[in-house]
């Protein structure tokens, strides 16, 4: 009887010191089930400049090289979407795009699909003429276009379509909606909210005047970051490492020789590691080794590889052109 009360007593002994443990866990130590996996893929797909028009090309981690994946004479590649998995990647051409007056345009726009296995490309849907196109991966793993376009007969309503693709370029969804631009303006595309809390909801990011902090949900504690008139953009949390990377963007259209930022934050230390700034919008992708981000606008763009585990510099792409991971990126700012 005492032996069977002694067992009960150190089993309820081990519950409560794994749950202390649990409660008092640093990030970083150990995976939990709801922590997200990086992939680890051998290559991936980006935009730049060749002798014809902005293309496709791919990049291949073992041997540092890039190479022309996919362009052409009539067609410019104008935005590229690999998922978060880099299994699946879509890219949109038009034959023309720019500026008409008060409005932009795109001229016969297409969508194409690269199939992860067979490297084939496929021309999933002729998309027409355009004023703006809007591309994202959803959480579901389903692939978003948004379009706007001029109505053909009525020229003050504007028509948005949204279509919905599986990862293999199955049409799921083909919803159309028109908006009288002297009644309710001009429809604008809902955007992917940025996300701000990580390591299952534990941490906040978030903003206070020209300030961001991040809060720990558990005791409380306020960490500042940095000071920056910036809006916070985008945010990704690297379980194992106790890292998060996060970008910042300014809000509004004014001369500035800081358009964004990319910080690297050690959330065990409470200490940003590496900082990148200047005239850019440093967009970011994350692999289990790497994080990779484009820099700089036109012929000054590039791409940064940097390996996460000493933060060094692992590679640069540069093209003579320009280059980004979506396109190459021009200033919206000026």
């Amino acid at each position: 009887m005492f032996k069977t009360i002694l067992n009960m007593l150190l089993f309820c002994f081990v519950l409560l010191s794994c749950a202390d443990n649990a409660e008092n866990h640093i990030p970083g130590n150990g995976n939990s089930e709801n922590e997200k996996v990086f992939p680890s893929p051998e290559t991936f797909y980006f935009v730049g400049n060749t002798e014809l028009n902005p293309g496709v090309y791919k990049y291949n981690f073992s041997s540092k090289k890039s190479t022309i994946f996919w362009n052409s004479r009539s067609e410019k590649v104008i935005d590229l979407i690999n998922s978060e998995d880099f299994k699946t990647t879509f890219f949109i051409t038009a034959k023309r795009y720019g500026i008409a007056g008060s409005f932009p345009f795109v001229k016969k726009a297409k969508l194409y699909r690269i199939d992860a296995e067979t490297k084939e490309i496929s021309l999933i849907r002729d998309l027409g003429n355009a004023i703006q196109i809007y591309a994202f991966w959803s959480d579901e793993g389903n692939f978003n276009l948004t379009i706007n376009s001029f109505d053909p007969k009525i020229n003050t309503y504007i028509i948005q379509n949204k279509q919905l693709y599986n990862q293999f370029g199955k049409i799921l969804t083909d919803q159309s909606e028109t908006f009288d631009l002297l009644i309710s303006g001009y429809p604008k595309f809902k955007l992917t909210e940025t996300k701000s809390t990580f390591y299952n909801g534990r941490y906040k990011i978030f903003s206070v005047s020209d300030s961001i902090f991040v809060r720990d949900q558990k005791n409380k504690k306020k960490i500042f970051l940095k000071e920056t008139d910036h809006k916070i953009n985008e945010v990704e949390w690297i379980p194992g490492k106790s890292l998060f990377v996060y970008s910042t963007l300014i809000e509004e259209n004014k001369n500035s020789t800081e358009t964004a930022s990319l910080n690297i934050f050690n959330i065990k230390n409470e200490e940003i590691l590496k900082t990148f700034s200047g005239l850019s919008l440093y967009r970011f992708a994350i692999t289990s080794d790497f994080l990779i981000f484009d820099s700089g606008f036109k012929i000054n763009s590039k791409i940064h590889i940097i390996n996460l585990t000493d933060l060094h510099e692992y590679d640069k792409i540069n093209i003579a052109g320009g280059c980004g991971l979506r396109n190459i990126p021009d200033n919206p700012f000026l």
